[in-house]
Parts: structure tokens; sequence; C-alpha cells
């Protein structure tokens, strides 16, 4: 369909732009698609829990030739979900840095996609605002798929948000039926999902499958990258947990400046009274392998002193894990 408007509401995908061809001219310049797309005006629509596929998208498309086209965001802050020192770290580097256009709190009215350009109506602190694009890609979130294939005919429970119900052995009301990855509780992540069915596997066999929801980690692959794993400050607060805090930017690190990647930084959070590790955040180079250091850690419940107290090979970029560590006791070696 060509003309007619579309009500944007989370439970729907529009775009007549297909993810095959948005990808391509993001990540492949010599792709045809690339060389016909980026001379158009490509609009971006983000809703909640969905901003992290849209950044990395976005972050790519300076860096493919593509002029920045503005990013329209629902929720009236930047990446929620992520630390809040991270987030505004972020939001300082992709707005005024790398220039791209991310606007909060938009509403969208609506979407009329004509016969030369697809017009734009939403409403941003109170004003209204039309605006025309050759291109639209809509990011509008993911609900589990579980409707009409008959699970209650069975015994599987499904909540009134369509989750498929399981126990900490990912088993459904039903005797022998599991249920794994994004139709059941925990993050919509693919590493999560593959580790659950390995879990599954092992528990069917016989032996102790497990997988920790408390230790997964979350990456976004932007440039820089972001990459957490545990609570965030901002739920320490919330719960009233006392903790310590150690940062490390990234242009203390020998490494980072002789690669030229100096933004960002490493934040550890331990408990003030145990020193056991509760959050590591970072954004910067390779976060989303550094992470995996804190994962472990973590895992096998290890302090900010454990990590300390670790020889890191020098230069290296986790020479910045290790002295987020030594800042959780304010004993930095490089500041």
């Amino acid at each position: 369909e060509q003309d007619g408007a579309y009500d944007l509401a989370p439970k729907h995908l529009v775009t007549p732009l297909s993810w095959e061809n948005y990808f391509g001219f993001v990540c492949t310049p010599e792709h045809s698609t690339y060389q016909n797309i980026q001379r158009e005006k490509v609009f971006t629509v983000s809703f909640p829990t969905t901003d992290s596929v849209v950044l990395t998208s976005l972050a790519a498309s300076p860096r493919c030739g593509d002029d920045t086209k503005p990013a329209l965001e629902a929720l009236p802050t930047f990446l929620g979900a992520a630390d809040e020192g991270i987030a505004k770290e972020a939001w300082r580097i992709f707005t005024k840095s790398i220039g791209l256009d991310i606007r909060l709190g938009c509403k969208i009215g609506t979407v009329k996609v004509g016969k030369k350009a697809i017009t734009v109506q939403f409403e941003q602190d109170g004003s209204a605002t039309k605006m025309e694009f050759d291109r639209l890609v809509v990011s509008v979130g993911r609900v589990p798929n579980t409707a009409e294939l008959g699970l209650e005919s069975v015994g599987v429970n499904v909540d009134e948000r369509g989750f498929i119900e399981v126990d900490d052995r990912n088993r459904t009301a039903a005797p022998n039926i599991y249920a794994v990855g994004d139709v059941v509780r925990g993050p919509m992540l693919a590493h999560k999902s593959s580790e659950e069915g390995v879990a599954v596997a092992e528990t069917i066999a016989g032996q102790h499958g497990h997988v920790n929801l408390e230790h997964i980690p979350w990456v976004i692959y932007t440039a820089p990258e972001i990459a957490w794993v545990g609570r965030t400050e901002q739920q320490l607060k919330a719960d009233g947990v006392e903790y310590r805090s150690g940062q490390f930017p990234f242009i203390a690190s020998g490494r980072a400046r002789a690669l030229g990647e100096t933004a960002g930084f490493v934040k550890m959070l331990a408990d003030a009274k145990t020193d056991r590790i509760l959050g590591v955040h970072i954004l910067g180079p390779f976060a989303s392998e550094l992470i995996s250091e804190a994962v472990i850690a973590m895992e096998f419940g290890a302090s900010a002193e454990d990590i300390a107290r670790i020889v890191h090979a020098h230069p290296s970029l986790s020479e910045a894990m290790h002295e987020a560590a030594l800042g959780v006791d304010k004993r930095f070696l490089s500041l």
C-alpha cells in the first residue's frame, strides 16, 4: 500500500524500508543499496526498549558517509536501561561529538506514505511538527510470538503479556515441556537464549543446567561500544543498597590512546560492606569484550579487591577494569 496513514502503536512494525536493505547501507558501503540510500533522507522512529537497536544503526551511519537524520524516541530519557552515568556520557558523545540528532519525549501522530515522500507528524514539548522523508525506519520493540499456538490446550501457562511461564529450570506447567529464549522471562538477548537451550538440554540429560539471569551481559554495538552486567547506580539507590564506586576514564589508558579511542570509561560498583561486585558498566573501545571479565568475576562472587590484585597486561584496555577496581578503594595507579 503506497498511500494512507499508519497507526504507529508499539505492537506494530511499519517500515517501507526492509531491514535487509537498511543494514546493508549501514554496514556495507560497497553495497549498491548503500549507494542508493545514502543520498536520501532517512528518518528513524524509536519506542521504549528499542533505542539500543536504533542507536547502533544511527551511530554507524555517519561513518558510512550518510548525513545524520533525526531519530525520535518516545521516552523522555536516553538509554533508560543503562547506568545513568553511562547514558549521560553516551548522550554527550553521540549528540555532540558524532552529531546524531536524537529527539526525546516525542509522541508520534500520523505517518502518511505518499508517492514521492513520507510525511511524519509528531509532537515534542507540546509543539507539533511535520517533516517529510524518503525513507522511514520504525523500531517499535518486540513481544513474544506465542498467540494462537494452542499452548493452553497442552497445559502451558502464558501471562498477560504473552510470555510463557517457566520455573528456574525453564520448565513450563506442562510435564516434559520446556521454553527458552524471547518467549520467557529475562532479557531478549541471543546469548541468554542459547545458554538457556544448553541448560535445558543438560537438565533433560539428568545434569544440572543453570543460567544466572542476574549476570547476563548487555551490549550496544555503537562506536564507542556500551556494555554492562549487574545493577546500575540508580537501582542500588532505589533499593537503599550502600555501595562504593570506582571509575576510570579511557583517556588515561595508554592502549586506548594508542588506538585513538579515548572516549568513555569503566565504572565498577561494589557493596560498601562486603566489597562484592554488584555491577560493572563500560562505555568505550571493545566494551563488548571487556565486559566478560566482569561477568566471570560476578559469577564467582568476586570482590573489587580480587580484581584489583589480579595482574593485567600492560599496555591493554583491560587495565581500565583493573584501575576501576582499584578506584573502589580510591587507590588508582594512573590517576
